[in-house]
């Protein structure tokens, strides 16, 4: 079978016998399948074998065949597969990528992709002392065998190092120092070992430690520092710091390092006395006392810092640099001098007071002083004069002294107070040479201090610090001796690490910040060319300190300053690469690389020193470069076996550089819809390009995921060519260009960064070839898919700009940009640059050889050049869409309006001429009658005040009564709110003095009430006036007939009524948008005038507020209230502005009017004309002759008077100043019957003379305005006859009847002026609105548009009103009479239309009887009390259907809100994640019993609750963020001992050994004192760190908020413990355990609270949770548990249909509130005898305490949010919000109820349901009775249940549970009813309340209801009810008005259905109507009731 292949065959078989009878053949056949044999995989050395470590070995699968074909295998392949996972052995399933490989540089499980059936491991390449498996695969075509092997590597040789302590070596720790160890292998090559540092106590169980924040190296590290302080909580402990070393051979080492932690002096404290002071002036002391410590004697230490922000370190703890006032044994300092503070910070000094003790360690008490400045004291002069006899170096001195003792520190102290006073005084020039004699010696000293010992140091230091601090006043010799002296300080420091034993990193570290400061402080004054090399040196030396104290793999140090930053790292050379790229969060970052390919010279060599600088500004002796970002340099040493030090150079240097200024370095585009491309938004700019040489970079700058296209165009044309280039640019990749074969898209770098567009130079010589000019244009189109409906500017920016990065070494003074180029992460924020440093290193050097003059700093930095005139095209593109309509849109709207309101007030204008011209002749007078009367009604103006009645009125005079006159007339509208009425009235005989006027109306019309506010009566030919203040409805409610008597002039007004008609008349006439629309304008300045100073006004305010807008500066997110001051603010201000615009415009056109003023009523006097006692036939005569004669005054002297014919139908046109004029008589009047006889005879009227001081006065008011006019000029000249001359002699002397006072006016042309004014202000304002609005964003506009709006709003309803309100109460709070008040009309003349003179005197009779007929009938008598009472319930019926119509209308509103706001408030998961959280923080709560159970259950579900390793600051198996830091708070009893029982008594006796009682809880009794551990009493001086735990956190004032326990409620204080989430959950299980230990939860514990609070941002809800553990009064721990889930009102994220819900709950509940009181007011105590009246009040009440929470809730979220913003990993009070939202749920759901309670009232118009109210308030004696029946059973129950079974079983437990119980039996719901104990008993009690209380009590409860409800069932109807006629008449209104849209006859009876379901039916069967019956009986209505 070897020779057939795999396949399928088929065989025969055939078998022949042959006989010699027969052949007999039989076959048969059969199929069989050949396959090929399996593979064998054979690895030689079987499935397990150990190696050696340190020789090669190999891994053989040689033996591996093919069984199918003979010898040698062929055609086999192998793979090689390792891992250390057993898994992968045993299942044989490799996977394609795993961590599990052998090597840690293998990336996946291959074994270095060897395929040679046998592989050879060198030696050392696995690890030792470990087993791996190996896999080996061999396969042919598709079959596959594998072998298996699990090698075991035997351990290699033991590593040597070299373990040590560096720094704090002895055997006592000093504390305040740094403790620094090494571990570093000598022989490990270039597998390094794994380091694992611990810190074990005397029992060798390892301490708990941070070794995050105190360690700077971590506990994997080859070197261990552990920073200052960290060993503070460790006090008097053994401890050691214990190294496990394991070597790539797989042997372990451990090494140990031993100490005791001394404790520093403790149980002390210090002050200074006093702490407030002048320099110079006030000596201060320092006093510390109470320190105890073993190792004596104690040294003090006083160090003075009055440095504000002074430079860090990022690795230094506690930075205390200072000049050092005191160093001695001395726990008192002698008194001294302070240095000033500084002014910024308020003039505080910092004293830190430091106790040492024998071995090193301190304590530290820091505190504060205030120094002022002396010169308020002394004068500069007085001042140098000290500072100069201070510093000079003469003998007897102090400085002298101090220098000859060697006391150096206090020498350097006394010249640094120099320093400081000198620097406080600001010389005049002629003090500049002793100030600069001053300085001078000062440098002396400091150049004299030595530098031995740090104390002296510092103080050198220090000095050099002051006398920098002026940067721009330090001379030259100043900077000479500032940087001589840095170095020596930078090379002292060195020396004192090298030679000291015992140095201080720490400290070295705190002095180097001060170095900076000096350094900053020299680089920012104008710093010497000659000394720019020694200021670089000394950032060197200062950069050689601080690493000098560093160890590889330790964390970076950065020491920062304000124009200098320095950060060090120091790391093994083979780890240098991997540290770099680890860095984060950097703002400049460096990454350089040092021979990434060459592992041999990474191996071999110490460790690399780094230091990276970062200027914040060029170099003062360099021109402006135009750099774009920070100057950055750096430097790299290694450090050799030998100690020499070589410097390095790498081998490629990469750095990420922050561009500095990015404000301008992008422009806004406009990108909307294109008009061309359907689906496209799109967006054109353009910009300039100056050369071809360099690549342009385009950035495109926006939040939207979307796809952009670019097109690249030529010049600006991008409408009628085609693009050069074309780029697709996707969110998320690099750019892609499109292929073009006219240039080469590719730029010299490939760029990664998204969206970047790079132009390449072969792109731009493509654009320009055709081109001679210096500079051309490019336009660039962006398309993208639809994004914008409407163009918009805010969502994309663009950068232009070109990028080169440039380098300079040492002292160069160009910059080369050769060797870098810009990298491919470079962006428009950020260039990337990749230098090839070219240099040479430097030859190795010593740590302590001299400086070499030249700096081999290398500096690096970029220039990024923006392209210039970047220009939008978006008009090109857009033309057919503006960039922001909101300007424009707001300008046509306001014109657009006031062009409408315009010609509607063009005809008011003319309505208002037409009624203030005209007195309307009344149609009843009497033809016959003889006198007139002028009868003006003044209507108020409040609300409904008008009426459509007809009016009736009747004079009441001394002599006579006029007869009723009806005040209409079919012509005119009369008696309108705010309408002043005159009608002509007239009389058959003078009334003589009236007395009174009676006046009614007879209630017709739809709105009959009329409030009428005051009449005048004028008799118009004795000149007479009466007044009456009448202030009175005359309505079908009060009265409609009412008699006014005349009001007394000499009698005081009352205040209201003034304070009302003159606000109401100024409302009308002053304010001027109100006067508008007015009813009536009168006067020049008419409507149309008005409405024009408005528009001006308005567009004023707008272009003001705008430039507002345009002036402020971006500014970050103000608080809401400063937004709303400052839009107060602004509105003032354009008010103010635009206020004298409105004065101008208001008197042009008031003034430019020739009228008279009229004359007030005070100035008129009675006048009698001689001509009323001749005969005349009717008052028209009459009325036509005193015309005549009054006019004929008017004609001049020597002129005729004329004599005027009244044509028929003519007008009469009678000046106000007839009715109010004033007759001046020097001598008495002419003698009337004279003048009569004079008058009848003659043929002419007689002429008046006027002498020439009155033709004067005459002609003047005949200039100034026409008293007297004709309707008709023209007829007037044809009616005229000349008249006779007299001399003026023969005249009367005076005799002037139309007296008037001549006001102020302008000219004529005055009112052209304004309207030019109006028209010319109101375009400048709008095309300067719509220029400014479209620089502004949509959003900036409709900001402006609220603003202006709101301002507006402001001006026309508040400020305006309140001005008119205070002018008025001003006025009315003096006396005020009748005289006082508006009673004259504000228009200059009436018009009285005559009916025709001439009528017959058939006319006249028949007219005459007509009149009496009329006045005889009903018509003109005031109505009887039955039409009155039919009208009243008319309208009572009317009134309660509208009331009815708008209770219901805003019930339902209310309801509809109120259901909006709960279902917004309530959010739907708020269950489900109620529930969740339940059953996470529930677990296992209810095991806990006492204190112990507590940790038990903190430890087991609390923490791993909070701790999640996977999501930190997630709760566990959820997505519920914490929110800041969970706190536990205990809540304590005081130390107080309580007696148990009385004292003496019997019991105190007995039970008083061994009995302690634990206190009840009471806010009294809780403890507030701070302990220190274990609860200790500590003083209150005390420096030793008190701990937290210990220390009493009091209440929140501002949040305060309570917890709720099962028995108490507790407050927010307490003794705090906080968990951080952030941290690792041992973390926290090492503090509790701790807390534990110092028994801080003991026997004064009452309550343990914890608590938390949780967000899930999937349903938007906050989650507080709190856990209260009481201690019970039986000592047994009671667990509770209580979360609330609920959501904030996060502006920001609210919808605009929330924000208009609460906006209209706000306005509905102001409305509800309004209308409320309303009814309250109009009530009074009928209010309170309707129950339902409490109901509705009660709702508004606690809708607006809903609204008010909601706004407390609003403000709450503002603020904590706010604060947990600041402070986000503190504890934030969510739980006061918490509360408030449950009050919430509290108050929606009452209002719910109520709500849904209130709608039973608007159905009371059902019969049935007024029958079952009815049934209930009948029913309510005998409810009352059974109820107090039914509750004394009750009691009975409930009491017998809690004495008998209370004890056993739980629903009896108290007093509460056992009424609840008995409750539920009530209603049948019989439950836990087997009293096991008292089983009999229990049966009886059930019986019994079943026999009783379900078969007695209750069915007699029922029963009162049924026979009640049978009593109330009549059998005739009741009288209707109110709710059913209110129904009846809308349903009645509502279908007669259907039936009209219809066009059919309204009904006049309603359906008999609707009236059975509103009235009910009766029970009889009669067709008579039943019920009440009313008749008029013998003239009197009879009211009965037929049954």
């Amino acid at each position: 079978m070897n020779g057939l292949k795999p396949d399928s065959y088929s065989m025969n078989y055939t078998l022949t016998i042959t006989t010699s009878e027969k052949v007999i053949t039989a076959s048969a056949s059969i199929k069989f399948k050949t396959e090929k044999p399996s593979l064998i995989a054979v690895i030689e050395g079987g499935p397990a074998r150990s190696v050696p470590f340190n020789k090669s070995w190999t891994l053989d699968g040689s033996r591996s065949l093919d069984p199918g074909f003979l010898g040698y295998p062929s055609g086999l392949t192998y793979r090689w597969y390792c891992t250390t996972n057993y898994t992968y052995f045993i299942i044989g399933n490799l996977p394609a990528s795993s961590r599990d490989s052998c090597l840690p540089e293998l990336p996946d499980l291959h074994w270095f992709n060897a395929k040679d059936p046998v592989v050879t491991v060198l030696p050392g390449t696995l690890q030792g002392n470990r087993t791996y498996y190996f896999i080996l695969v061999v396969s042919l075509f598709s079959n596959r065998a594998y072998a298996y092997q699990n090698v075991t590597v035997e351990p290699g040789p033991l590593p040597k190092m070299k373990f040590s302590c560096i720094e704090n070596c002895e055997k006592t720790l000093v504390v305040p120092d740094r403790l620094s160890l090494s571990g570093k292998c000598s022989d490990c090559g270039a597998r390094p070992m794994k380091y694992l540092w611990s810190i074990m106590d005397s029992t060798k169980t390892e301490i708990p430690f941070d070794w995050t924040h105190w360690s700077t190296t971590g506990r994997t590290s080859t070197y261990l520092t552990i920073k200052a302080f960290a060993f503070k909580d460790f006090q008097d402990k053994m401890c050691s710091v214990i190294l496990h070393a394991s070597g790539w051979g797989g042997n372990f080492l451990v090494a140990n390092h031993s100490f005791y932690v001394n404790s520093p002096p403790r149980n002390g404290y210090c002050d200074i006395h006093p702490n407030k002071g002048v320099a110079l002036f006030t000596k201060f002391v320092v006093r510390c006392s109470g320190f105890i410590d073993e190792n004596f004697p104690l040294h003090f230490k006083v160090i003075a810092s009055n440095f504000w922000g002074v430079d860090n370190s990022s690795t230094v703890v506690d930075n205390t640099l200072g000049t050092v006032m005191y160093f001695g044994i001395e726990s008192v300092t002698p008194p001294s001098f302070l240095p000033i503070g500084m002014p910024v910070n308020h003039y505080m000094v910092r004293v830190y007071a430091q106790v040492y003790d024998f071995l090193g360690a301190f304590s530290q008490v820091t505190l504060h002083a205030t120094v002022t400045s002396p010169l308020g004291r002394t004068s500069p002069n007085n001042m140098l004069n000290y500072l100069l006899r201070l510093t000079q170096n003469t003998t007897g001195t102090m400085m002298t002294t101090l220098f000859q003792k060697g006391d150096f520190v206090q020498a350097g102290y006394l010249a640094y107070l120099g320093v400081s006073l000198l620097n406080d005084v600001k010389p005049p020039p002629n003090l500049q040479a002793q100030y600069s004699e001053i300085q001078h010696h000062l440098l002396n000293v400091c150049r004299h201090l030595p530098t031995t010992t740090l104390e002296e140091i510092n103080q050198v230091t220090v000095m050099i610090m002051g006398l920098t601090q002026k940067g721009s006043g330090l001379t030259a010799e100043g900077q000479k001796v500032a940087t001589s002296r840095l170095i020596e300080v930078n090379l002292a420091l060195q020396r004192l690490k090298e030679k000291e034993k015992e140095f201080h990193s720490e400290q070295i570290e705190i002095v180097s910040t001060g170095i900076l400061s000096c350094l900053s402080n020299i680089l920012k004054s104008k710093i010497n060319a000659d000394m720019i090399n020694e200021t670089l040196h000394v950032i060197e030396l200062l950069a050689s300190t601080v690493l000098a104290v560093k160890f590889p793999g330790e964390m970076e140090t950065v020491v920062t300053s304000p124009h200098l930053r320095i950060s060090v790292w120091k790391d093994e050379k083979r780890n240098v690469n991997k540290a770099f790229l680890a860095q984060k969060g950097c703002q400049n970052c460096f990454y350089p690389t040092l021979r990434k390919n060459d592992s041999e010279y990474l191996a071999r060599g110490g460790p690399i020193s780094t230091a990276f600088y970062e200027f914040k500004q060029e170099l003062s002796t360099r021109e402006d470069t135009g750099l774009s970002t920070d100057v950055v340099g750096f430097q790299m040493s290694e450090i050799k076996e030998n100690g020499n030090i070589q410097e390095v150079i790498p081998d490629l240097v990469e750095v990420f550089l922050l561009r500095k200024n990015l404000s301008g370095a992008t422009f806004n585009i406009t990108m909307g819809p294109d008009k061309d491309l359907p689906e496209t938004t799109s967006g054109v700019f353009t910009f300039l390009v100056f050369g071809t040489d360099e690549e342009v970079l385009i950035q495109i700058i926006t939040e939207v995921k979307v796809m952009f296209k670019a097109f690249i165009y030529e010049g600006s044309n991008v409408t009628h060519s085609l693009p050069i280039a074309s780029f697709l640019v996707p969110p998320d990749m690099p750019t892609v260009a499109n292929e073009s074969r006219l240039f080469d898209p590719t730029c010299k770098v490939k760029f990664k960064v998204p969206r970047l567009i790079c132009l390449s130079q072969s792109l731009l010589e493509a654009i320009v070839q055709d081109y001679f000019a210096s500079n051309w244009s490019i336009s660039v189109v962006l398309q993208t898919p639809p994004i914008v409906m409407v163009p918009s500017d805010q969502l994309v920016n663009i950068s232009i700009f070109l990028a080169e990065c440039l380098k300079m070494e040492g002292n160069e003074k160009e910059w080369d940009k050769e060797d870098c180029k810009v990298g491919d992460k470079s962006s428009w924020w950020r260039i990337h640059c990749i230098c090839e440093i070219k240099s040479k290193p430097r030859n190795e050097s010593k740590p302590g050889d001299p400086w070499e003059s030249l700096s081999r700093i290398k500096y690096l930095s970029a220039r990024m050049i923006e392209i210039p005139n970047s220009i939008d095209l978006r008009m090109e593109i857009l033309k057919t869409i503006p960039k922001n309509p909101v300007a424009v849109f707001t300008v046509v709207l306001i014109i657009f309006t006031y062009l409408v309101l315009a010609f509607w007030a063009i005809h008011k204008d003319e309505t208002d001429r037409i009624r203030r011209e005209h007195v309307i002749l009344l149609p009843d007078n009497d033809p016959y009658d003889h006198i007139c009367y002028l009868v003006t009604f003044y209507t108020g103006s409040r609300l409904g005040a008008g009426t459509k009645a007809d009016v009736f009125v009747q004079l009441l005079g001394t002599d006579a009564s006029s007869d009723v006159h009806c005040l209409s007339h079919p012509n005119f509208t009369t008696f309108y709110r705010g309408s002043t009425d005159s009608f002509l009235l007239t009389t058959r005989s003078d009334l003589g003095n009236l007395r009174a006027i009676r006046v009614w109306h007879n209630n017709e019309g739809s709105d009959p009430s009329w409030y009428l506010s005051r009449v005048k009566v004028e008799n118009i030919f004795n000149r007479n006036i009466w007044l009456f203040l009448c202030r009175s409805w005359l309505s079908i409610n009060k009265s409609l007939e009412q008699t006014f008597p005349v009001a007394d002039k000499g009698q005081p007004m009352n205040k209201k009524d003034y304070f009302q008609i003159f606000a109401s008349d100024n409302l009308g006439t002053s304010h001027l948008w109100l006067s508008v629309f007015a009813s009536v304008v009168t006067g020049p300045f008419n409507r149309l005038q008005r409405l024009s100073c408005c528009l001006t006004l308005l567009m004023n305010t707008l272009l003001c507020n705008i430039m507002f807008f345009n002036v402020e500066k971006e500014v970050e997110v103000s608080p809401m209230e400063l937004k709303f001051l400052r839009t107060i603010m602004r509105g003032i201000e354009s008010a103010l502005i635009c206020e004298p615009m409105q004065i101008l415009l208001a008197s042009l056109f008031t003034y430019s009017h020739r009228k008279v003023k009229p004359v007030a009523v005070t100035q008129v006097a009675p006048h009698v004309h001689p001509f009323m006692k001749s005969p005349f036939q009717n008052w028209k005569e009459r009325l036509e002759m005193w015309y005549s004669l009054e006019t004929a005054h008017k004609q001049a002297p020597g002129r005729s008077l004329l004599r005027k014919k009244q044509a028929q139908g003519s007008n009469v046109t009678i000046p106000e100043a007839v009715a109010n004029a004033i007759t001046e008589t020097e001598e008495k009047p002419p003698n009337s019957e004279a003048f009569l006889e004079k008058n009848m005879t003659n043929t002419k009227p007689v002429d008046v003379a006027i002498s020439r001081e009155e033709q004067t006065s005459e002609e003047s008011l005949s200039s100034s305005a026409s008293l007297v006019r004709r309707s008709d000029a023209a007829k007037e000249d044809q009616g005229t006859e000349p008249a006779s001359e007299e001399s003026p002699q023969k005249s009367p002397k005076k005799v002037l009847l139309f007296e008037a006072k001549p006001r102020f006016f302008f000219h004529w042309w005055c009112i052209y002026v304004a309207w030019l004014l109006v028209i010319g202000s109101s375009g400048v304002s709008s095309f300067f609105i719509i220029m400014y609005g479209l620089t502004y964003g949509y959003e900036k506009s409709m900001g402006w548009l609220i603003s202006s709006m709101t301002s507006l709003t402001e001006s026309i309803f508040i400020i305006q009103v309140a001005k008119i309100l205070l002018v008025s109460g001003i006025r009315s709070g003096r006396a005020t009479y009748c005289k006082n008040i508006p009673w004259a009309s504000r228009y200059n003349y009436l018009e009285i239309r005559l009916q025709e003179l001439e009528l017959n005197a058939d006319d006249s009779r028949e007219l005459h009887y007509e009149i009496i007929r009329i006045r005889g009938t009903r018509m003109y008598q005031p109505l009887v009390q039955d039409e009155i009472r039919i009208f009243r319930r008319r309208k009572k019926i009317r009134d309660r259907a509208l009331i009815f119509l708008k209770n219901i209308i805003s019930h339902l509103i209310f309801l509809t809100l109120l259901f909006c706001i709960i279902s917004l408030a309530r959010p739907s998961h708020s269950f489900h994640h109620n529930q969740a959280m339940q059953n996470q923080f529930s677990s296992k709560l209810t095991t806990i019993t006492k204190l112990d159970d507590i940790y038990r259950w903190l430890t087991g579900v609390w923490l791993p609750l909070i701790h999640n390793d996977e999501n930190p600051t997630f709760i566990s198996n959820s997505w519920s963020k914490i929110l800041g830091s969970p706190k536990m708070r205990q809540v304590r009893a005081k130390s107080i001992k309580r007696e148990c029982f009385l004292s003496g008594t019997m019991v105190d006796k007995l039970m008083k050994k061994g009995i302690h009682c634990h206190s009840q809880y009471s806010q009294v009794m809780e403890d507030q004192k701070n302990y220190g551990r274990l609860w200790s009493t500590r003083s209150k001086f005390s420096v030793d760190p008190r701990p937290v735990s210990f220390t009493y956190e009091p209440n929140l004032r501002k949040w305060s908020y309570y917890s709720y326990g099962l028995s108490h409620a507790y407050g927010s204080g307490g003794y705090p413990f906080y968990f951080f989430p952030t941290q690792k959950q041992y973390n926290s299980t090492i503090r509790l355990q701790e807390l534990q230990e110092s028994r801080w939860l003991d026997e004064k514990t009452w309550a343990v609270i914890l608590e938390l609070t949780t967000f899930n941002s999937d349903t938007s809800l906050f989650c507080t949770i709190s856990i209260v553990f009481e201690a019970s009064p039986f000592g047994v721990i009671n667990p509770s548990l209580a979360i609330h889930s609920f959501s904030l009102p996060l502006i920001y994220r609210e919808s605009y249909f929330e924000l208009y819900l609460y906006g209209g709950a706000l306005m509905f509940i102001v409305l509800f509130l309004i209308d409320e009181a309303t009814i309250i007011y109009w009530e009074k105590e009928n209010y309170v005898k309707n129950v339902f009246n409490f109901l509705s009040l009660g709702l508004k009440l606690m809708f607006l305490m809903l609204i008010l929470l909601l706004f407390v809730k609003f403000r709450l979220t503002k603020d904590i949010l706010g604060f947990y913003l600041q402070n986000p990993d503190g504890f934030t009070p969510f739980h006061v919000i918490s509360l408030v939202d449950q009050g919430l749920s509290i108050i929606l759901g009452f209002l719910g109820f109520l709500t849904i309670l209130k709608t039973l009232t608007y159905s009371r118009f059902f019969y049935d349901i007024r029958l079952a109210q009815t049934t209930i308030l009948a029913a309510l004696p005998g409810i009352f009775h059974m109820a107090l029946l039914v509750g004394v059973y009750i009691f009975m129950y409930v009491t017998f249940g809690h004495l008998v079974f209370g004890q056993h079983e739980w629903h009896y437990s108290n007093l509460i549970h056992s009424t609840q119980t008995i409750f539920s039996y009530c209603v049948s719901a019989f439950r836990d009813t087997a009293f096991l104990n008292k089983e009999v008993l229990g049966g009886l009690f059930l019986a019994s309340f079943m026999l009783v209380m379900i078969c007695i009590l209750i069915n007699l409860f029922q029963a009162v209801f049924l026979s009640t409800y049978k009593e109330m069932k009549q059998l005739v109807y009741e009288e209707p009810a109110a709710e059913g006629e209110a129904i009846t008449f809308l349903f009645h209104k509502v279908r007669n008005l259907w039936r009209t849209l219809t066009c059919r006859k309204p009904f006049r009876e309603q359906p008999t259905y609707f009236s059975d379901i509103l009235y009910g039916h009766p029970g009889n069967q009669s067709h008579q109507r039943l019920g009440l019956k009313s008749r008029n009986i013998n003239g009197k209505r009879v009211t009965y009731v037929a049954v």
